[in-house]
């Protein structure tokens, strides 16, 4: 049985207000990230520029002495903490939609944008409200019913397009779901759309990286028509899509979505050319709003963890969470709750690796007592790591004398020197 994050009355009052002291802050970022032409290449690490993330600052600190006055303490630090993960909750809904919504105005995006009590974008209702507004391009809103199969939607927009209209759609967006779509209306909807997907949505690895290739890495809502298809074609949609041709949120669906008896072939043992998506799973209970549950998802997964698995999420925490300076959640009681979690036959195997020089820094770290922050301190052990790497390499090249080419012997020697400048 997957567990269900449910909010406390305390973490409702802080996201309530929360999105309403930080409305412009919304609008701006959205604005920013529709700005970004290749956020819908990035892959699922939160990523921002140094300027953004001084502005996120900024205006927490900003707001915070303003609510400092009007609530209670309870409320004014989570409510503080919670304009990190309303950005990067901006920051994927835009990257998923992107190839759709930069055709759409920023006023209407504002207006119909829905959220959850628990502080994420409702993406189903916000699918909803812009397909319902007659402000916005007829193609855009189908497309958007492509996405999300809605079948009644579909059926209206298409049948209210004009021809030219029906025939512009790629021009817009030409992924997988509308292609689907598109086949099913001109072949008269004679049944019923589901039957359809054995043949029109099965397909091979190669000819999916084929088609993500061709359409810029476009991509569609696999757990819109996950529960269509067979133990063997789920499979094979979320390992071949997930996670650069799927929405963020897909996995974790699907996964709810997944009968128990399933679930293991599917997301943990797949078999064949597929990992195990265990980490990735657990991974979205390191985000906010779900880091409260995350040590009983470890326990409900915890026949399936491998010392890989361990340090994948150990990795995690540190370079998506501390080194970011996330503060939506004790991310340093976390690591060392998951490390103390950890078995003793995986701690020995995770010492002997590289990553552990700063999982041990994060070990022995104690706020009362260290001259530096833990971000300053784990940025400064990381290049020190580096350091330490690349000037091994350099004597490993230097041992067996490699006959380099002039340009990359010039590069090699500059950074051998710049190495002995900074150590």
């Amino acid at each position: 049985m997957a567990l269900i994050f449910i909010p406390s009355l305390q973490h409702i009052a802080a996201v309530k207000v929360a999105l309403a002291v930080y409305n412009d802050d919304i609008e701006h970022f959205l604005d920013e990230f529709i700005e970004t032409e290749d956020i819908f290449n990035y892959g699922n690490s939160f990523r921002i520029s140094e300027c953004q993330t001084a502005k996120i600052k900024e205006r927490k600190n900003e707001i915070g002495q303003k609510l400092s006055t009007l609530l209670p303490k309870l409320l004014t630090n989570p409510v503080g903490n919670i304009l990190q993960p309303i950005v990067a909750e901006i920051f994927y809904w835009v990257r998923d939609h992107y190839h759709v919504i930069k055709y759409i105005h920023k006023r209407h995006i504002m207006n119909n944008l829905r959220w959850k009590s628990e502080g994420t974008i409702d993406r189903i209702k916000t699918s909803k409200q812009l397909i319902r507004n007659e402000n916005i391009d007829i193609r855009v809103r189908f497309i958007f019913a492509c996405l999300y199969f809605y079948e009644q939607d579909v059926l209206e927009l298409w049948q209210s397009m004009t021809a030219e209209g029906r025939e512009s759609i790629h021009r817009i967006d030409c992924n997988l779901a509308v292609r689907f779509w598109v086949k099913w209306l001109r072949n008269r909807a004679v049944s019923p759309w589901a039957q359809w997907i054995p043949d029109y949505l099965n397909f091979q690895y190669g000819e999916l990286i084929t088609s993500g290739s061709n359409h810029g890495c476009r991509r569609i809502r696999i757990s819109s028509f996950y529960i269509e298809l067979s133990c063997v074609n789920k499979k094979k949609f979320l390992h071949s899509m997930w996670p650069r041709h799927a929405h963020i949120d897909d996995l974790r669906i699907c996964y709810y979505l997944t009968d128990e008896t399933e679930r293991d072939k599917i997301f943990h043992n797949p078999g064949c050319v597929f990992e195990s998506k265990t980490k990735d799973l657990l991974c979205f209970y390191l985000d906010w709003p779900f880091q409260t549950i995350f040590l009983d998802v470890v326990n409900q997964m915890w026949d399936h963890l491998t010392p890989d698995c361990f340090e994948h999420l150990l990795r995690f925490i540190v370079c998506q969470k501390l080194l970011q300076s996330m503060e939506d959640f004790d991310y340093l009681s976390g690591f060392k709750k998951l490390w103390n979690r950890t078995p003793n036959s995986y701690k020995e195997q995770i010492r002997k690796r590289r990553a552990f020089l700063v999982f041990k820094e994060v070990l022995n770290y104690d706020e009362n007592t260290s001259y530096l922050p833990l971000e300053e301190k784990l940025h400064f052990s990381h290049n020190m790591n580096e350091r330490t790497e690349v000037s091994r390499t350099l004597k490993d090249v230097s041992k067996k004398k490699v006959a380099w080419p002039k340009t990359i012997a010039d590069d090699i020697r500059k950074l051998g020197e710049w190495i002995n400048l900074t150590t």
